[in-house]
């Protein structure tokens, strides 16, 4: 059994030229898109550390002002589990943004969720939530207004984003809409990004919004991350020979705001975001300088060891998910022609029977108008009734033998394109794409 993921619109085209190609018979494989894949995968970091993508951002910063307001408010009068009711509201809505990132609101909101589950007695979600609001906002100060009973354990979560910063790389590029990383826009999506330890909100908005809280591990368990399982380069690019020695601060969150992406800042991680894979990444296997993208993006939608079958105009190419290996096979001169033939005969067999039914409709409709109108000719009573009921006729009569014409016509195209279809023409899907397939 097998998949093909087609690039184009129909996708039988792309099973009969693998099927050509392989010589397998092509009703052992099935068609699928990039869009296809993507449905219920979630994001990916390519890295030590996590990736959450949000299904369906619709977020407000309306809402989340509005959830920290009445948190503050429940703050005063001590009424903890309404606060952190709210902010639970609140860090909902941060996580599935449909606009950008307030910054300062989602740190602020961020530090009274740690400061009231702190205050419930939930140290250790306290303090992962004081280091979120830090990571979002490094210069983050206590606030002075509060009892400091808690100011340790906030001092505490600056430590676990102690660490060298990363380059985060998108995989694949957005092609359309506007990159932001906690809040600040990216001026080139395409180019690495510097990131620091902790937790951060990625967003890709434009048309449809692209959500997802990106979680990087500090420098010590970086560093402990092979080179080997190190992410292959994306569209075009050529990895690097050496990294450059990461410095040991902590840097802040996102360094390459309306400015060319940085060059330094240690190992690069890739954040695959399924959602964004185009259709013409199939392209992409024809070229060996893209194959590794190509690869990669396939890695994180499909198992491991499965086949795939990526069929272009004139080639296809066979590839093992998790190998480099890419295996180049001609589609046959052979294919091209039955396809051309069935897809004719097929047009004209389907077109033919739609044409058909509506010849028969118009027969009926033609033959009852007729009987009408002579019943009544033949009951009137005056020569005017007469009159009018003779035109009915002679209207109906035209309606009737054009129905008759249609549905003649329309047979003859449906013997034709069954003849096209089954008669001598190769036994063929309708379609055109790309393939996957499980050992062959």
């Amino acid at each position: 059994a097998g998949q093909v993921f087609p690039l184009r619109r129909w996708r039988g085209v792309a099973l009969a030229h693998a099927a050509a190609a392989m010589d397998v018979k092509a009703d052992t494989l099935s068609a699928a898109t990039f869009a296809d894949l993507a449905v219920g995968k979630p994001a990916v970091l390519r890295g030590p550390g996590r990736a959450e993508a949000c299904a369906t951002p619709t977020g407000t910063t309306a809402a989340l002002q509005l959830g920290v307001d009445r948190a503050e408010r429940a703050i005063d009068y001590l009424e903890f589990e309404k606060a952190l009711a709210n902010l639970q509201v609140a860090s909902a809505a941060l996580g599935c943004l449909a606009e950008p990132m307030d910054t300062d609101l989602a740190a602020r909101a961020l530090f009274l969720l740690g400061y009231t589950l702190g205050q419930q007695g939930d140290t250790a979600a306290a303090r992962e939530a004081f280091a979120r609001a830090q990571s979002l906002k490094p210069d983050l100060k206590w606030d002075a207004n509060l009892p400091p009973d808690l100011e340790p354990t906030f001092r505490e979560a600056a430590r676990d984003l102690v660490g060298a910063p990363v380059q985060l790389l998108l995989a694949p590029p957005p092609t359309a809409g506007r990159l932001y990383v906690d809040g600040v826009a990216v001026a080139d999506a395409t180019a690495p990004f510097t990131i620091s330890p902790g937790r951060h909100l990625v967003q890709i908005l434009g048309l449809r919004a692209t959500v997802a809280w990106v979680t990087v591990r500090p420098a010590a368990t970086a560093a402990a991350y092979s080179a080997s399982t190190a992410p292959p380069p994306t569209s075009g690019a050529a990895p690097s020979e050496k990294q450059p020695t990461p410095p040991p601060a902590t840097a802040p969150a996102a360094t390459n705001a309306e400015a060319p992406a940085a060059a330094g800042g240690g190992t690069t991680y890739s954040l695959v975001l399924p959602g964004l894979i185009p259709v013409e990444a199939v392209n992409w296997a024809s070229a060996p300088a893209q194959r590794a993208a190509l690869g990669t993006l396939l890695a994180t939608t499909l198992d491991r060891d499965e086949t795939l079958f990526v069929v272009t105009d004139t080639m296809v190419y066979k590839h093992v998910v998790g190998t480099e290996t890419w295996e180049e096979h001609k589609i046959p001169a052979s294919a091209f022609g039955g396809i051309g033939r069935a897809t004719v005969g097929r047009s004209m067999l389907y077109g033919g029977t739609a044409v058909a039914l509506g010849g028969a409709a118009m027969l009926v409709e033609g033959w009852i108008a007729t009987n009408s109108a002579a019943s009544g000719g033949d009951a009137a009573e005056s020569f005017s009734d007469y009159n009018t009921a003779q035109q009915d006729y002679a209207s109906a009569s035209g309606r009737y033998g054009a129905g008759w014409l249609v549905t003649g016509g329309a047979a003859l195209m449906v013997a034709g394109g069954a003849g096209l279809t089954y008669l001598g023409a190769p036994a063929v899907p309708w379609g055109a794409g790309f393939g996957v397939g499980n050992g062959w």
